[in-house]
């Protein structure tokens, strides 16, 4: 396949690609405008430009393209799976205790009845 054939058949998905880009560098550049955009990791601030650009193609393109929401979802998964970690690191796990839980269980240990 062609380049031109690649560009064409995404623009048939995305929409035009100038009009994507506005509508991706608007959202960027809301969420870089925000109060908590510095204390923001580097992988939280890339997957959030991600999913503008993933919002972009779904208000531009094709709204009932699954790959859209798919990818969307999976930007934020892979934030969440680190948060996880980063919660089983700190406070280490029961068999069959959730993150969250966990995480009240420590909480609580200090607290008087």
């Amino acid at each position: 396949m062609t380049i031109d054939a690649t560009l064409a058949a995404r623009g048939s998905r995305y929409g035009s690609y100038d009009s994507c880009a506005r509508i991706s560098q608007a959202l960027k550049a809301a969420l870089q405008d925000s109060p908590n955009w510095p204390l923001l990791a580097a992988d939280q601030k890339e997957s959030l430009e991600m999913l503008a650009l993933k919002l972009a193609r779904i208000l531009n393109g094709d709204p009932d393209f699954i790959d859209h929401w798919h990818d969307a979802i999976g930007y934020l998964r892979l934030i969440e799976q680190r948060l996880e970690r980063k919660v089983e690191d700190e406070f280490p796990l029961l068999p069959d205790v959730s993150p969250a839980c966990a995480v009240l269980m420590q909480i609580c240990e200090g607290c008087e009845e």
